[in-house]
């Protein structure tokens, strides 16, 4: 976890000084960095080792594909939400 937590912290001081569009990259391996380790630690299921083989293959192509980086962020970011949902609410 520090090593995710790492990354997102100098990707964030790295985000000040680069060109437009490497922000949304940044974040993506930042996703990555954390299925990897949700992986490593054997609490990825199915759907979720999916989406990150599915991260992994897409994410090289998404530094000049801006609707393409919002649609996957998007997916993913629906994903995780429903994840959350029952955590949040245990009824």
């Amino acid at each position: 976890m520090l090593e995710v937590m790492a990354y997102l912290a100098t990707a964030a001081s790295l985000n000040v000084d680069e060109s437009p569009g490497y922000g949304h990259l940044r974040l993506l391996e930042g996703l990555q960095r954390s299925f990897r380790l949700l992986i490593e630690l054997g609490l990825a299921d199915e759907e979720l080792a999916e989406a990150a083989a599915d991260l992994d293959a897409r994410v090289n192509r998404l530094k000049n594909d801006r609707a393409g980086a919002r649609e996957t962020a998007d997916r993913l970011a629906a994903l995780l939400v429903a994840r959350l949902r029952p955590l949040a609410d245990p009824r």
